[in-house]
């Protein structure tokens, strides 16, 4: 467990913002998974406690991940040796689901 809060924790302070270079399967996987984990617990705690605080974090969240996940994302395209042109998938939430699992999948 520790090793993979350290790959997310190594990905948010390092490469934040970095499209240069590749990603391997194992590192994107841990970025993305624990993303829409974190993601989805910021979401639920706002909708069931109504709290103002919670909600507000959960936004900034939100808007602080759209940069690394689309670095991370052209990252792993150039890994696995795809067109960089496939991240606009990643703006229609069913296909996007299909290219994450994909990524995740490609051996290259």
């Amino acid at each position: 467990m520790k090793k993979y809060l350290d790959i997310y924790a190594d990905i948010f302070k390092n490469y934040y913002a970095k499209f240069k270079g590749t990603e391997t399967r194992e590192r994107f996987a841990v970025f993305i998974i624990g993303s829409e984990l974190i993601q989805y617990i910021l979401l639920a705690l706002a909708w069931f406690t109504g709290n103002a605080i919670i909600t507000l974090i959960a936004i900034i969240f939100l808007i602080a991940l759209i940069i690394p996940t689309f670095a991370i994302l052209v990252r792993r395209l150039r890994g696995a040796k795809l067109p960089i042109l496939l991240v606009v998938l990643m703006l229609f939430k069913p296909l996007d689901i299909i290219l994450v699992i994909y990524l995740i999948l490609a051996k290259k």
